[in-house]
């Protein structure tokens, strides 16, 4: 954390950057909705929850090409590997200009997302059990 402060100290970015932390879960929509992308480039493996709680929002997704993010993020999100500043960038830049390619992982996202709810999964639950029966 401290060093993401003084990089911004050193480039002069701290008014271009709002660091947060313990987000109460009720500040969350709004803070999603306020994005323009979900940039998600996590090195190891975490859950998918945050990206779920982005494609609720209709922001488009930007995540980690391993681990269980394809899970979660569909295949309207895209995929980096976190490790390569240029594909991240790049990624970000396609999704920030190119409002036919935002459109399209929004709609795709929304309909991808519906997997999540507990509608949906208690629907398939019920499937297996009654296969089982």
């Amino acid at each position: 954390f401290q060093k993401i402060k003084d990089y911004l100290a050193k480039n002069q970015m701290e008014n271009q950057v709002l660091l947060l932390h313990a987000v109460e879960i009720q500040t969350l929509p709004a803070l999603y909705q306020m994005c323009e992308a979900f940039i998600y480039p996590s090195i190891f493996e975490c859950v998918g929850i945050p990206i779920i709680e982005a494609l609720n929002s209709c922001i488009p997704v930007i995540t980690t090409e391993r681990g269980c993010f394809s899970e979660a993020g569909g295949p309207g999100s895209l995929y980096v590997n976190p490790e390569n500043i240029d594909h991240l960038a790049e990624a970000i830049k396609n999704v920030l200009n190119d409002a036919d390619l935002k459109n399209k992982m929004i709609k795709q996202g929304q309909q991808y997302v519906i997997n999540f709810r507990e509608e949906k999964i208690a629907a398939d639950l019920m499937k297996v059990y009654e296969e089982i029966l």
